[in-house]
């Protein structure tokens, strides 16, 4: 396995006080202390905003970078935070001194390193001039989109380009060449106050892409041109060539296979959009993964029963979430 000391940790993002309840810390002082635990002699940087209260638990280095702020801050929109994300990791990697390199947000706590292990085993990219990395990259998978299952169930929503940009593995020059674009345009940013949503899947976000589409088309057009309209682009050529990335560049793995716990969305309502993500075999994985059992202590995962026994089944087996979804439905 490749050593702790070959390896800088990235923790970027603002500095989390929220209480976790596993460790009774605040959630970004518990990333610090496992870090330390999982990764000894690995160099550790913070990477946050200058305005941010910071107490020194020990890490290497502290970068503090002016915030850029948050785009799309619209009445009754979402904001988009897509540029805090890029300066706060592209200062971080370029602070790293290390040959590999482990990118997590602030707000998630690291439980297990197996993702070295399916970094390790993962084939070498072939030459092919589209490349921008080196070697392949783990990412966890919670917003990693899997476009042919997404449109089996939900025609003209593809969201190509959509890898999970929360936690990733990989050559630091890769991590780098991936994250270090430009900052995304005001005009992006607010696109959809002056043109038509292309479907309802984004209501609440008026940027034209979503942070990891922007993050992903932006590192891939530094080799080849991506002509892609909106989030929810249908054209042929911008699917293949997002196929090509996921298929060589990219290798997402269960969060729980990561493994991080991520309080922010490891809820019901995230998981229950399992099905749009892009998964490798798990069989496969659980093989290689402390035989057969991942760190965190989940037993290999039953196989569900069909889509309509579930449908069916609903009131019964989550009675409180059908009576709410009913009175959401008849209250809309």
């Amino acid at each position: 396995m490749i050593d702790s000391n070959d390896i800088s940790v990235i923790m970027q993002g603002p500095v989390d006080w929220t209480h976790d309840p596993v460790s009774g810390l605040g959630i970004t002082f518990a990333l610090y202390q496992n870090v330390r635990k999982l990764l000894p002699d690995a160099e550790v940087i913070l990477s946050t905003w200058a305005n941010q209260k910071v107490d020194d638990f020990g890490f290497d280095k502290i970068v503090q970078s002016k915030d850029p702020g948050p785009q799309g801050t619209w009445p009754s929109f979402v904001p988009n935070n897509v540029n805090r994300q890029i300066v706060s990791t592209v200062a971080g990697l370029k602070a790293a001194t290390r040959k590999y390199a482990l990118k997590i947000r602030t707000d998630m706590v690291l439980q297990g390193i197996e993702f070295i292990e399916v970094f390790e085993k993962a084939k070498p990219l072939k030459t092919d001039k589209r490349n921008i990395f080196s070697r392949p990259i783990v990412t966890n998978n919670l917003s990693s989109r899997n476009t042919s299952q997404i449109l089996e169930r939900l025609p003209n929503h593809p969201l190509p380009f959509h890898p999970s940009d929360h936690a990733s593995f990989g050559l630091r020059e890769d991590i780098l060449a991936l994250w270090d674009i430009s900052l995304q345009s005001d005009e992006e940013a607010y696109h959809f106050l002056d043109h038509s949503q292309p479907n309802r899947f984004r209501l609440a976000d008026l940027s034209k892409l979503a942070p990891e589409q922007y993050v992903m088309t932006s590192a891939v057009a530094k080799k080849v041109p991506v002509d892609i309209r909106h989030y929810a682009d249908m054209c042929k050529e911008v699917i293949a060539l997002s196929e090509f990335y996921f298929s060589t560049h990219i290798i997402s793995v269960p969060d729980r296979l990561f493994p991080i716990h991520f309080p922010k969305y490891h809820t019901d309502h995230h998981f229950s959009f399992e099905w749009m993500r892009r998964n490798p075999d798990e069989k496969l994985l659980y093989e290689k993964v402390q035989g057969g059992v991942p760190s965190s202590g989940q037993p290999e995962l039953k196989k569900k029963p069909p889509m309509f026994i579930r449908a069916v089944t609903y009131p019964f087996r989550k009675p409180q979430k059908f009576k709410e979804r009913v009175t959401r439905f008849f209250a809309s």
